[in-house]
Order: C-alpha cells, then structure tokens, then sequence
C-alpha cells in the first residue's frame, strides 16, 4: 500500500496553501539567520520543519525549497522549536562560516579530533591491560614475609 502524500516532509513547505508556518516569535529569529528559512508545521508527523528557499530546486512537491531539518529529538521524538533550533542552525549558517567548504572543513576537524580522542582512550586501555598482565606473570614470593630469592629453597 502506498504511503499517502502528507507523509513527505517536502508536502509541508512554506509555499504550499493553507500551510501553519511557525509562531511569529520564531519566524522573526528565524528571519536574522537569514530571510530564505522558514519554518512549518507537518501535521502528518507532528513535526516542525525547516526549509530554506532555493530556488534551483525543481521538486514538483518542495518546488523552490530545500528541507534543512527535521526538529525533533536524538530519539525521533516531537521537540518545540525554541533556541536550540536556532543554534543548530547557526552552526551550520552561512553567517557563521562564510561558505560551505569553510564548515566541511571544520566538520572534518571536528570528526579527526573525535577520532584521536578515542585512538588515545583504546591506547590508554591496551597500556593498563597490558601492565596488569605483564605484572602478574613476575615471579613472586606468595604471601607472607619473603625469605629470599624463592628459587633458593627450591634447588638447594
């Protein structure tokens, strides 16, 4: 059975008729990052999405808007819009890196510091394991006070 139309995030864009847009307060945040966002309620979902125009984007459904993002929570979870989705998107913005290229980069940066972080955490790991076992297979006396070497007792 196919899926009905309203269940495509692209359904709910800002240029379709009759489409909630987000609260006012929102919008005029939303609108500082930049004027293409906007932000829309998906009512098959129960989603807020945010788009940014474009143009260039011929979709017969989205025509001239690209999705940046679902709101919802690390889970799938419904989450209001307030200022973490304004940060989210500030992080990704334009206005905060330049271009595109500028926050791949730093995306990279990010991935390879995260990387190492974890290479050092499986290298401090390896080191502590391999203490413990080097430790216990030294000779040792037993309990008790040492007598000496214990070989002595042992080949007299």
């Amino acid at each position: 059975m196919a899926k009905p139309i309203e269940s495509i995030y692209w359904y709910w864009n800002p240029s379709r008729p009759g489409v909630q847009l987000g609260p006012e307060w929102f919008r005029s945040k939303l609108h500082e990052l930049s004027d293409e966002l906007e932000v829309t309620w998906d009512a098959y979902h129960e989603r807020w999405l945010v788009f940014m125009r474009q143009p260039r984007v011929q979709h017969p459904i989205g025509m001239g808007w690209t999705l940046l993002c679902v709101v919802q929570d690390e889970e799938g979870s419904y989450m209001p819009i307030d200022e973490r989705v304004l940060a989210h998107l500030y992080v990704r913005s334009q206005k905060k890196w330049g271009d595109g290229l500028k926050y791949f980069e730093a995306v990279q940066r990010e991935i390879e510091k995260e990387k190492e972080a974890a290479d050092k955490a499986d290298l401090d790991e390896n080191i502590q394991q391999a203490t413990e076992a080097f430790t216990h297979s030294q000779i040792s006396v037993g309990y008790g006070p040492s007598n000496g070497s214990k070989f002595s007792t042992y080949h007299s």
